[in-house]
């Protein structure tokens, strides 16, 4: 997936990925590379504690969708402000209702910039 990430930014400099990962992230910053500095420096929102309310720690989906955003040049937007706070998009199918987040969304720098708000809508 990183290697089909990579090159579909090389022919566009706008990219989203949205879907259920079924992945949980931890709230802990996101250590980033050095290639991402400049991004860093633009975001500082990317090097904050993740908002939202998180079960202790990533499970291994949410370290792989956390690895595919520090290998690659895109944002993993959960928690990270413009109106994703982190809000749980899974409620469960019967009581009592554990709510979590397992869907998530990927963007590249250039539609971050651009994104006004991001909304999860619910049922």
């Amino acid at each position: 997936m990183q290697h089909d990430d990579s090159e579909a930014l090389s022919d566009s400099q706008h990219m989203i990925l949205v879907r259920d990962f079924n992945a949980h992230l931890d709230n802990l910053p996101d250590h980033f590379p050095e290639g991402h500095i400049a991004m860093l420096s633009r975001f500082s929102e990317l090097g904050t504690t993740r908002l939202g309310q998180y079960k202790g720690r990533a499970d291994t989906a949410g370290r792989c969708l956390r690895d595919i955003a520090l290998e690659t040049p895109l944002i993993l937007t959960t928690g990270r402000g413009k109106g994703d706070n982190g809000q749980p998009t899974f409620f469960g199918y019967n009581p009592p209702f554990n709510p979590s987040r397992t869907e998530h969304i990927l963007m590249s720098t250039a539609l971050f910039m651009c994104c006004k708000q991001i909304s999860e809508l619910h049922d």
